[in-house]
Formats: structure tokens, C-alpha cells, sequence
């Protein structure tokens, strides 16, 4: 009987020694499964959302990065604020196009320059707010393609208005008549110098990254006259004792052909800037 016992009691031993404790070596295994089909990844960005800021020259541009140079961008739609808020009312302008990341390449579309050459695409704003008095937001998408994978690229660029916010000038535009003449325009502060005068496109700086300048407007006593002429245009501060005063006076138009000016001023705090634009008649 002892012996019998005995018996049952080490085949219980090694039934727990087989069955209850459990090692890599004696687990089932589990049956192969199957690899999913493969799956063509997506482009293959560094990043793909970009900001610019149209008010600050040094950011204007953004450089993306790809992993490939297989794809195509397909097409490049624009919007701004009103397109984000109605877009029923304000759809995307969208311009098709056919430029592989397989060589380089340099397109304008609309305000955004894309310059591209060794899997490096660089995006430019070459429109930007500089000019501008108030906050401003536009965006793009640039959808791109490879083989059936599409993947879309967002550009924004807006102008975040710095502290003091923008200057002003009453009239903010004013027109000749093509015999020429002088008119005053007002600026609600007195604290801020000529930045640039941009006669029919050409600009003249008030200074230029390089140190040179074409006329100077000094951070000095607001009621020193200053007086500066190019051509056909005088441009004239406080010339009647008063600051905050533009005295612009043209010479007779005989050109034939309207002519354009425009005058930006730049206050105290960084960025704030006021911008007054005329034009004169023709004969």
C-alpha cells in the first residue's frame, strides 16, 4: 500500500515537472502569419507645415528636407482669411503643375517662390506684408504624388503686428492731377523718420543691409526740417512747423503715362510702420 502510494505520488511530481511549469522550449508555437501586403509610405517630408512671417524679413523662407526625389507636385492652391472663414464664397485658386523632386527646379506661383535642388526645397514669400498696416494671413497647399500616394505640404505666412501696431497718415492716398503740385499729409504721431520712397517701382532706401542709403531721415529732434528730392517728387517734413506734417509737392506730368509714388515711414517701436500712396494723372 506504502509502495502504491509512493507510486502515485512521483507521477504526480512529474506530470507538475511536464505540464505545470512552462519554458520557451515547451509553449506551442504560434503558426507564421502572414506579412501584410507592402504599403508605399508617404513622401517623405522634415516637417510638413511651414510659418513664415511676412513681417520680418529673416523669415520670409523655410527650407524642407525629403527623404526621396520619386514624387511630383501635382498642384499649388492659395487662400487667405476670408477662404478659411467662407469658403463657399471665397474658394482656392489652385495652379496645376509638374515639377519633380528628379531635378531642380525654381518657380514663382502666385505670392510663393519654390526653389529646389538636392532633395532641399526652399519656400520663399515674395510678396510679403513689409508694406502693410494690418495683420494679414494666406496660406498654400502644395499636394504632391508618388506613384498612388498623395501627401499635402502647408505653407502659411502672416504678419504678426509688433508692439505700437501700425503709424497712420490722413489722407493715406492721395492723387495729382498731371499739371503737378502740393499737398499736405498728416500723421497721427510726430515720433518716426522716412523709411522708403518707391517711385514707379524703383525703391529708394532710407538704409540698406549693405550700410549704404539714398537719403537720410536721422532719430533726432522731431522738429528739424528735413527735405529730400528724386526727380519729379519732393518729399518734405515739418516744413510748416509741425512734426507730424509730409509736405509732398510733384512737377508737371509730361510723360504721357500715370506716374506712382509710395512713401513708407517707420515709428519708434519695432515694426510699427505707416505707408502713404499716391498717383498722378496723366495729360
Amino acid at each position: 500500500m506504502a509502495a502504491q502510494k509512493f507510486i502515485a505520488g512521483l507521477a504526480a511530481i512529474v506530470a507538475v515537472g511536464l505540464y505545470g511549469c512552462s519554458s520557451e522550449e515547451n509553449e506551442p508555437t504560434k503558426p507564421p502569419v502572414d506579412p501584410s501586403p507592402a504599403v508605399e509610405a508617404g513622401i517623405g517630408f522634415s516637417v510638413d507645415e511651414v510659418s513664415l512671417n511676412g513681417y520680418i524679413k529673416n523669415y520670409i523662407s523655410d527650407t524642407i528636407y525629403f527623404e526621396s526625389d520619386d514624387w511630383t507636385i501635382t498642384s499649388v492652391s492659395f487662400g487667405d482669411e476670408m477662404n478659411r472663414k467662407y469658403p463657399r464664397w471665397y474658394p482656392l485658386t489652385t495652379y496645376l503643375t509638374e515639377l519633380s523632386g528628379a531635378s531642380a527646379f525654381d518657380e514663382n506661383v502666385s505670392w510663393l517662390n519654390m526653389h529646389y535642388a538636392d532633395r532641399k526645397l526652399t519656400l520663399t514669400d515674395i510678396d510679403p506684408f513689409f508694406d502693410y498696416e494690418y495683420p494679414k494671413y494666406r496660406y498654400a497647399y502644395l499636394e504632391f504624388r508618388r506613384g498612388e500616394v498623395t501627401d499635402t505640404l502647408v505653407c502659411e505666412s502672416e504678419s504678426d503686428m509688433p508692439v505700437g501696431g501700425g503709424l497712420h497718415s490722413y489722407p493715406g492716398t492721395v492723387v495729382f492731377p498731371a499739371k503737378g503740385g502740393t499737398t499736405n499729409v498728416m500723421t497721427h504721431d510726430h515720433y518716426w523718420v522716412f523709411l522708403k520712397l518707391q517711385i514707379d517701382n524703383i525703391s529708394h532706401t532710407f538704409k540698406e543691409e549693405d550700410g549704404t542709403q539714398d537719403f537720410t531721415d536721422y532719430w533726432t529732434d522731431p522738429d528739424e526740417v528735413f527735405s529730400y528730392t528724386f526727380g519729379w517728387l519732393t518729399i518734405e517734413r515739418n516744413k510748416h512747423g509741425d512734426p507730424r506734417e509730409i509736405t509732398i509737392t510733384l512737377d508737371p506730368n509730361t510723360t504721357g503715362a500715370e506716374r506712382e509714388f509710395l512713401i513708407v515711414f517707420s515709428g519708434l517701436a519695432p515694426g510699427a510702420r505707416g505707408v502713404c500712396s499716391g498717383r498722378q494723372l496723366a495729360e
